[in-house]
């Protein structure tokens, strides 16, 4: 079994503490791998001390631009957080459910709203910044360079989740090619050649797999398991303890 993190902390959107050791605890038990997307703050201050508790090798995906941007997803995250009354002012309806596996654990208004944002990036950058300041959002959001870093020294493996977070099926075969050599080269250059990734929101397409085997890729996450490019995850949702 693989299971997939983001958020950890006591809120109602993300896994608790209480939930994250229990489930440490039993991946520890019956052998199971447990996967951190997104290079979060959280995965240092939280996730490692825990997994070094246990004895438990944790596998973390980063984005290797977050230290300049707030990916998209992060955004929607942050103002669906702060107001309720984005789908109304996008005018979003919730009659057909874009994309049921990027957002599959959001009722269908979210799933649309968090898809339409995702591909009007100039409407979310606008909305966003009328709302946050973009560096102070990364500083508290993400990990830095050095403790990704200490993860790695710590026994933890480092894994590649793209430059930008784009949805990589969205993308030209040389967009796709520049997310995957631009992150492969960061990550290479500050800790190792990266031998695992992870899909953003499950997005790819027979072009990210030629150039994940062309970058020497050895195994990738999805949620639907197929071969090793395409190892099948489970969220911490569906990880009952």
């Amino acid at each position: 079994m693989i299971v997939s993190y983001h958020r950890i902390a006591n809120h109602p959107t993300c896994c608790h503490l209480d939930v994250f050791e229990s489930q440490v605890k039993l991946a520890k038990k019956i052998g199971a791998i447990l996967t951190f997307d997104d290079g979060l703050k959280e995965h240092h201050t939280v996730a490692l001390p825990i997994l070094q508790k246990y004895g438990v090798t944790g596998h973390f995906f980063v984005i290797t631009n977050s230290d300049k941007q707030v990916v998209a997803s992060h955004k929607i995250w942050l103002l669906l957080e702060q107001s309720k009354d984005l789908i109304k002012h996008f005018n979003i309806g919730g009659e057909k459910f874009l994309s049921p596996v990027w957002y599959q654990y959001d009722d269908p208004k979210i799933a649309n709203l968090k898809f339409y944002l995702d591909t009007h990036k100039e409407e979310l950058d606008e909305i966003f910044h009328e709302k946050f300041d973009e560096q102070e959002q990364i500083e508290k959001l993400y990990m830095n360079w050095d403790e990704i870093t200490m993860l790695h020294a710590a026994g933890m493996n480092i894994g590649c989740h793209t430059h930008t977070h784009p949805i990589l099926s969205l993308l030209s075969d040389e967009e796709q090619e520049n997310e995957i050599r631009i992150s492969t080269e960061i990550i290479s250059r500050r800790i190792e050649k990266p031998f695992a990734f992870a899909y953003p929101l499950n997005g790819y397409n027979n072009a990210t797999l030629r150039l994940l085997r062309k970058y020497e890729y050895f195994w990738a996450m999805t949620s639907e398991p197929v071969d090793l490019l395409q190892l099948g995850r489970v969220d911490t949702n569906e990880f009952r303890v």
